[in-house]
């Protein structure tokens, strides 16, 4: 509703009480300026009171408000200016706020797991040249770190470290193994060396049995688990001359 303001001096818009909405902003501006400790505490009584009612908006008005956040910042960010002071800021508050940052990141990673891994993998297909370059940097500047890293996601994860150097060793080879294989394995050899028979619950090595170099295929029948010295023994060996070597007639 269009009416003319005294204290305006020009025609503005008025809400349907008849108060001026320009006016009544700098009435609330003052007010919030004049009164801090009393709008906090008016305002944290009434959310404690309302927060069902605060529950149900935020819920309605989720995909509203995302959208235009969206669009707002899509074209703020076009400005180089401001995405270079929205950097500084962001910097300035992890700076000041590193524990709470911290605890936030471990509560969203652990709440949103499987959006993040999707997310990754599909930033890596995208972005893999960039992603190369930057890892390959960070491992220049950080060769300690990168060492410690990599020793420590082994002793965590040594199948999928295995798995990972054999894929590595066969990319010109067809084929691919899956993650749970060595498992099976070790049931199917009852935790034994297939050659010598020594216990390989504890330590052991995955084992072409046609060699790569033989024209043997990266997949799970041509796999076998054997302790370490046997598999350094065999090496790239013909299968058949090897067992015979071990005295199998063959």
């Amino acid at each position: 509703m269009i009416k003319f303001c005294k204290k305006c001096n020009i025609e503005t818009d008025h809400y349907k009480c008849g108060a001026c909405k320009p006016c009544a902003l700098n009435r609330s501006r003052e007010q919030r300026k004049n009164n801090p400790t009393y709008i906090k505490e008016y305002s944290k009584e009434w959310r404690d009171k309302n927060l069902q009612k605060i529950k149900e908006y935020r819920i309605l008005r989720k995909d509203i408000d995302r959208t235009r956040a969206a669009e707002y910042y899509k074209i703020r960010c076009q400005d180089e200016l401001y995405r270079k002071a929205a950097k500084e800021r962001v910097r300035k508050w992890y700076s000041e706020n590193k524990e709470r940052a911290k605890k936030y990141k471990t509560e969203y990673r652990n709440t949103n797991k499987d959006t993040l891994i999707e997310y990754g993998k599909n930033y890596y297909k995208e972005n893999s040249d960039i992603k190369k370059k930057r890892s390959r940097e960070w491992r220049l500047l950080n060769p300690e770190r990168y060492r410690l890293t990599k020793q420590t996601y082994r002793k965590a994860k040594p199948e999928v470290h295995r798995s990972s150097n054999r894929k590595r060793k066969a990319r010109l080879s067809k084929g691919k193994i899956s993650v749970g294989l060595v498992n099976k394995l070790l049931l199917l050899q009852k935790g034994t060396c297939v050659c010598c028979g020594l216990d390989i619950n504890s330590d052991y090595h995955m084992d072409h049995i046609i060699p790569l170099k033989l024209g043997g295929e990266h997949t799970d029948s041509n796999i076998q688990l054997l302790c370490p010295a046997c598999n350094l023994t065999k090496g790239s060996k013909d299968p058949i001359k090897f067992m015979q070597s071990k005295g199998f007639l063959l």
